[in-house]
């Protein structure tokens, strides 16, 4: 195993560990930041582009996904940074008695653009699972609140005091008005929209650039090539509806989050640097 296939593999042991609802917030945060260190860590000096340009090997690059609807939005925001980062992206199943057992993203393109898609996908993707996760808290809490405040003095003057349910108890009462997976459909939904936006708005910078158009114009051709001989077959529509809390928190958040290796702490070439 490369070191980059071992850096990704660990990756994907945090990330697994903060999707978990079975994890704690703090087990969450703790495997989110140690994730992010490992990235941190990992610097590829060779991704910076070179200027004589050269055709290289288109290679494929998978990443683990959850088995879960929400692979729909995490398959859209492997494509929105695969296109970033002049790659593509599809995703893979294996099946096993008709169950599946494994789904992957796989990113296919020359390998230090895959490289540098990879691990920005998983920093952002990791990125998302631990603020969706804090944001519905904190939606929950908010919610709760007032419920509480709203309700408590009809309560007190109807039932008696006795009767009025707990702060904690308003949080379990909204946790069920209000689904988690819904929630984190929303956010991540959200925030797929507003990131594409962004990254589109560098993309027309790039394109400004004469050598700009003239490298993805190259690249492009090359990978279109490449998807033609692949067997794909159309992916399964989405039919999960996410909440409007979520997404609106999602768009907020996708505004923070950075766009390129540099910005989360990594040693890479810029996105779309031509």
């Amino acid at each position: 195993m490369s070191n980059i296939d071992s850096i990704i593999e660990r990756i994907n042991n945090l990330m697994a560990i903060a999707e978990n609802e079975a994890s704690s917030d703090n087990e969450a945060q703790m495997a989110f930041e140690r994730a992010q260190k490992l990235i941190n860590e990992y610097r590829i000096e060779d991704w910076k582009r070179d200027r004589t340009r050269t055709n290289k090997p288109i290679i494929e690059r998978g990443v683990n996904v959850s088995k879960t609807t929400i692979y729909h939005q995490q398959g859209y925001l492997a494509t929105i940074i695969a296109q970033a980062n002049e790659c593509r992206a599809y995703i893979h199943e294996s099946r096993c008695g008709g169950r599946i057992k494994e789904r992957a993203v796989m990113f296919v393109g020359e390998e230090d653009d895959v490289n540098a898609a990879v691990l920005l996908f998983q920093s952002i993707d990791l990125y998302c699972s631990v603020h969706a996760r804090t944001s519905y808290a904190d939606m929950i809490d908010q919610h709760a609140k007032a419920y509480y405040e709203d309700n408590k003095e009809y309560v007190e003057t109807h039932y008696g005091r006795e009767s009025y349910p707990t702060l904690t108890e308003c949080k379990q009462y909204m946790r069920r008005d209000y689904p988690r997976a819904k929630f984190y459909y929303g956010y991540r939904g959200g925030f797929n929209e507003r990131l594409s936006e962004r990254f589109e708005e560098l993309r027309k910078q790039s394109l400004a650039i004469p050598s700009g158009r003239e490298l993805v114009s190259c690249k492009s051709q090359r990978l279109n090539e490449y998807f033609d001989k692949l067997e794909l077959v159309p992916g399964r529509a989405a039919t999960a509806r996410g909440s409007k809390d979520g997404f609106a928190r999602g768009v907020s958040d996708a505004n923070n989050v950075g766009l390129g290796l540099s910005e989360m702490g990594v040693s890479s070439h810029a996105l779309l640097n031509a």
